[in-house]
């Protein structure tokens, strides 16, 4: 299998897009049901930095999943820290293609001079949480029964990678 990692191109929406749905619709790893906007994914592509990247994974020229850093918060003071987002296609689950994604991320955050990565997982996403505890996110908080979606209370754990350490 060859797998590609690219920068997002706008006809990439269409494919994020319906990945987000799928999640929407059937996981807890998104905590909201409703359908993404194309039309938006295309625009936030269009907005993508060097320290806000958005990165396509493809597996043998078909799309497989993609990552993003995005503003962890607002405000000068936070600048230089990003939340990561990875996502994969069901089929490719557990054949490492997140650990490629979340390691691109992770090169791309140091390149661009950003010194923390945040996640927000889901409590009842372990699969989430120990593929970033193994690339050196580290737990530094747990909100309990934050979230809720279907009916059910969902914790949300907040991990942490300091990218000013050695790799």
């Amino acid at each position: 299998m060859s797998t590609v990692l690219r920068d997002a191109r706008p006809d990439d929406a269409e494919h994020i897009s319906a990945l987000l749905d799928h999640y929407a619709a059937t996981s807890t790893c998104l905590w909201r049901t409703a359908a993404y906007d194309r039309g938006e994914r295309r625009a936030w592509i269009a907005a993508a930095t060097p320290a806000r990247p958005i990165i396509v994974a493809e597996v043998d020229g078909a799309f497989a999943g993609y990552a993003s850093l995005s503003d962890f918060r607002r405000g000068d003071g936070y600048l230089g820290c990003a939340e990561n987002s990875v996502y994969v296609v069901p089929d490719q689950h557990r054949r490492g293609l997140g650990r490629q994604l979340l390691q691109e991320l992770i090169a791309r955050g140091r390149a661009a001079g950003l010194h923390a990565l945040v996640a927000g997982i889901s409590g009842d996403q372990p699969p989430s949480i120990a593929i970033h505890a193994s690339l050196g996110f580290r737990e530094v908080g747990r909100l309990p029964a934050l979230g809720r979606k279907w009916g059910r209370p969902l914790d949300l754990v907040l991990m942490q990678r300091d990218l000013l350490e050695s790799p």
